[in-house]
Order: C-alpha cells, then structure tokens, then sequence
C-alpha cells in the first residue's frame, strides 16, 4: 500500500511494504520515506518521480535549462543558448541577446531586450524594468537547487541551504541590503525569529495564503 502526502515544501511518499516508485530512493536513516533520485522531480500524479531530460537540472521541483542551455519554446528541449553567456566591452554579446546586462555580483551576462512581462522571457528569468529599454534578468545563480548543507551551495549567489523546510539554496542577507531578491521572491528577515538562520529571499510557495513570512518573520520591502 502506498500512502502520499507532502512533508513540508518537499512532496514524499510513505509506503507499507519498504518499497519506493519509479526513481525514487529510501531516505537516509528512514526506510519507509521514499525520496526523488538526483536529476529527478516529483511525479505530479502523487506517487514516483520522473527524471529531467537532457541539459536539465532541478530547481523549486521542476526541471529547468541548465547554464548555458535555454528552450527555443516552453515545450521544446534545452538547447545550448548564448543567453546568460559572459559579456564586456570587450566580448560583446552576439545579435540574438544583444543586451549585456549586469548581474548581482556585477558580472555582465547576454540577454534579449524588450520584455513587458517574466512571460516574455526564458523559464525563471523575470522582465526587469530599464531605460532605454526593458531587459530579461537572470535569477542568482543556484536560486532553487536541491541541497542538504549550505556546502551544497557553495560557490553560488544563492548561498545559504535552506534544509529544513525545502531543502534548496536561497539566497541570504536581503534584509541587510547586502542582496536584493529576485523576481516573485520575497524578503522575509527569518534571524529576527531563529537567530541562527538569516534573512532569506524565498519563494511565494514559501509563504502563506495571505502573502506572510514563515514563521511570522517580518517581510522586508526592497
């Protein structure tokens, strides 16, 4: 018998008879929770899981483009882009992406200009406003990877795992100003709570039905 159900932003299945679906594997220390393989998401249909296709990776559950790979269409495969690809005055982007943007860490990276909406851009990516003109903006790097200690995310933007709740990377210390979150996310000072645990940009799944912080950390405006 398999019983399904959600254990806090990460979906599980709890089974009977000490089996686990199609890609999944038992959890470390705890053989009647079954849990996705690397490379693999939850199955929408509750129970297994099913494996990203090729140039994909996990983030936030769903198999997303890796770096250096984009989807022509939201229903074709990944394929390598030279959107996100470096860029300077002295290695301009190509005609494509002709927009050399700048990223967080002030690095500049290729992107397409003219967006009105996050629709208008690749999967992830939001329509950041600008003059002269509106560009597609990069999410901070690691932003959604799977993780189970902030070593996991090392390297990153995105570097504080988050391995309670939904086990991925997040970007920390928005409320400080030393980072500005991306997209949809939302600041939510956490430290004011759990001392230990910084204040983190998270994702509007991470919040409750009427917009607040877990917890009932102060979200912080940017």
């Amino acid at each position: 018998m398999l019983l399904c159900g959600v254990v806090s932003l990460s979906p599980s299945c709890i089974l009977d008879d000490d089996r686990c679906d199609a890609n999944q594997v038992a959890l470390e220390g705890d053989l009647t929770v079954c849990e996705c393989v690397p490379g693999a998401i939850k199955d929408p249909r509750g129970y297994g899981c099913t494996l990203c296709g090729p140039n994909e990776v996990v983030k936030e559950n769903k198999c997303v483009c890796d770096e250096g790979y984009a989807r022509a269409t939201p229903d074709t495969a990944c394929e390598e882009s030279m959107l996100g690809a470096p860029c300077s005055a002295d290695a301009p982007c190509p005609a494509a992406f002709p927009r050399c943007a700048t990223g967080s860490t002030g690095a500049g990276y290729c992107t397409t200009e003219g967006c009105t909406s996050a629709t208008d851009c690749a999967e992830g990516w939001t329509c950041v406003e600008a003059e002269p003109m509106n560009y597609c903006g990069k999410p901070p790097s690691g932003q959604g990877a799977p993780c189970t200690t902030s070593a996991d995310c090392e390297g990153f933007e995105a570097s504080y795992c988050e391995a309670v709740e939904s086990k991925t990377c997040l970007v920390p210390n928005c409320a400080t100003g030393e980072s500005t979150c991306f997209g949809d996310y939302s600041c939510c000072d956490i430290m004011m709570i759990v001392s230990t645990i910084p204040s983190l940009c998270v994702p509007p799944v991470a919040l409750s039905a009427d917009g607040a912080c877990p917890l009932g950390a102060r979200k912080v405006e940017q």
